[in-house]
């Protein structure tokens, strides 16, 4: 699920847009995007936990299975798409002629 979403987000827009932005403005999206990555390990590793104790203890419970199985999916789709829009700032990093990747 999470490999489709990346497959269908629009690569070169977000490229664009975060090209777009001044040099202050990428400093504040990748810390940013370093703190959400943050939470969202933290949120991942709760889901995941639950998940696996729900399987563990009532394996019979198809709806929590359920509702946890698809909160997972829609966690690790979330989740790629920040690691995918990261790597992006990176690349504008990377590419641009200031010394923005040494600040970054």
């Amino acid at each position: 699920v999470a490999f489709l979403a990346v497959l269908r987000a629009p690569m070169s827009r977000i490229y664009h847009y975060v090209r777009g932005q001044t040099f202050m403005k990428l400093y504040v999206i990748f810390n940013m995007l370093d703190i959400f990555d943050r939470l969202m390990c933290s949120f991942g590793q709760d889901i995941l936990d639950s998940l696996f104790y729900m399987t563990k203890t009532s394996p019979r419970a198809y709806v929590g299975i359920t509702f946890r199985l698809i909160l997972g999916s829609v966690y690790a789709t979330l989740h790629t798409l920040l690691y995918f829009v990261r790597l992006i700032t990176l690349n504008v990093a990377i590419n641009s002629s200031s010394n923005a990747l040494l600040t970054i």
